[in-house]
């Protein structure tokens, strides 16, 4: 795919994994048994996007610090478009995809 982007999770779905509590997830660290949290939001180039894979984003930015690095998700189960924006369902979370302009 390799696209510009903006992604925000804005939903936890299920009771399998919970969503991480933003005050206690660690940026930068394996936070093993927990998903992560509702408003979390990266920036960067998306290099894979299919129903059936995790979604990949070569990151740019976490929640509006700059910091490069590989964020990975649950397994893709739906990808619906809005005029505005992508809506993307994983295993345990629903995400919403601005795409950007390559000069963005």
């Amino acid at each position: 795919m390799n696209k510009k982007a903006i992604i925000r999770k804005v939903k936890h779905i299920g009771d399998d994994i919970p969503a991480a509590e933003m005050e206690d997830f660690v940026l930068g660290a394996v936070n093993d048994g927990v998903s992560l949290p509702v408003d979390y939001t990266i920036r960067g180039i998306i290099t894979c996007l299919e129903i059936g894979r995790p979604m990949v984003v070569a990151r740019t930015h976490r929640n509006d610090v700059e910091v490069d690095g590989i964020t990975q998700t649950s397994i893709v189960k739906d990808i619906r478009h809005t005029k505005k924006k992508l809506v993307v369902e994983t295993q345990n979370s629903e995400y919403h995809i601005e795409l950007l302009d390559e000069d963005d």
